[in-house]
């Protein structure tokens, strides 16, 4: 079963138990609801449907199990927010001041991912699960905040990222551009600076994100001097895009060489002396996950 948008259709998730590690000395009465936080919740089509489910969620866990009125309260007013259309914003770090600093630097930037995922991935295929990123932040903090310094494994913070990482990649950052070169040649074209121009904008200031460059030639010569003639390419435009502002540390380059030509019986075809670029946030996985009940941690339990 493929896990796709179908208007309307609800699909309740569980979240299996993880194997929770405790400390030396540590008690469940110390860690009274760590097991408890990978909770059942709701998919749906819609992202504003999808929070206000998981807030009402949360606010039912935190009222009925924890008997903690203020946080309840709170998941309430955000659902209630989610059910009449209006922007339900992420917590932020400052809401909960009790959250030691050494947490702050991750927290913050699990919060810029959030909202660029937001930004760049909302297509109906992601919506359920950009709110479910949402709300597993929201807990995720909460729970820090209660912790203080307490080690404990979180699962909503697991659940965050697990949610994240099973996006689908929209057409605009799926796709592959390429900068094209001349024969035994390193040096980028006007076309070829033009596309590393559009890669850079494209990739705007998004530090957890990676740019692929991969390097080719044609089968024209010497396989090994073609392997490195196609290093020498992707170095080439990984310079260029670092004229633009791109980050030498968030750009990965390979050399395929001569190993994927392009077209069939054409040593000397022009579409192969290339340098192909991808985009990779790093919150998605290498290999798309679209069935959500495959994936480990996460446990399909009904729906219709």
């Amino acid at each position: 079963m493929r896990f796709k948008s179908i208007n309307r259709r609800v699909f309740r998730v569980g979240v299996m138990c993880f194997l929770l590690l405790c400390m030396a000395g540590c008690s469940e009465e110390n860690l009274p609801y760590i097991s408890r936080l990978h909770q059942t919740y709701v998919v749906q089509d819609d992202f504003q449907d999808t929070l206000k489910a998981e807030y009402k969620n949360l606010a039912a866990f935190e009222e009925d199990e924890r008997h903690d009125a203020p946080a309840a309260e709170h998941y309430m007013a955000k659902a209630r927010d989610a059910s009449w259309g209006k922007k339900v914003a992420p917590d932020t770090l400052e809401m909960y001041p009790d959250i030691p600093k050494k947490y702050h630097r991750k927290i913050n930037e699990a919060r810029d991912m959030l909202l660029d995922a937001i930004d760049t991935m909302f297509i109906p295929e992601n919506e359920g699960l950009l709110a479910i990123a949402q709300t597993k932040y929201d807990c995720w903090l909460h729970y820090r905040n209660e912790l203080k310094n307490r080690p404990a494994n979180l699962a909503c913070e697991e659940d965050f990222y697990n949610a994240l990482r099973n996006l689908q990649m929209p057409g605009a950052y799926s796709g592959v551009f390429n900068v094209y070169f001349g024969s035994n040649e390193t040096q980028l074209s006007g076309e070829g600076f033009e596309t590393v121009r559009e890669v850079a904008e494209i990739y705007g200031n998004r530090s957890h994100w990676t740019i692929i460059l991969t390097g080719h030639t044609d089968s024209v010569g010497n396989r090994t001097k073609n392997k490195t003639l196609s290093l020498r390419r992707a170095v080439a435009v990984k310079n260029a895009l670092a004229q633009y502002g791109v980050d030498f540390d968030n750009i990965a380059i390979s050399a395929d060489g001569e190993e994927r030509v392009a077209g069939e019986g054409d040593a000397d075809n022009a579409e192969s002396r290339r340098v192909s670029i991808a985009f990779k946030p790093g919150f998605v996985t290498d290999s798309v996950i679209r069935d959500i009940s495959e994936y480990e941690g996460w446990r399909h339990i009904g729906g219709n």
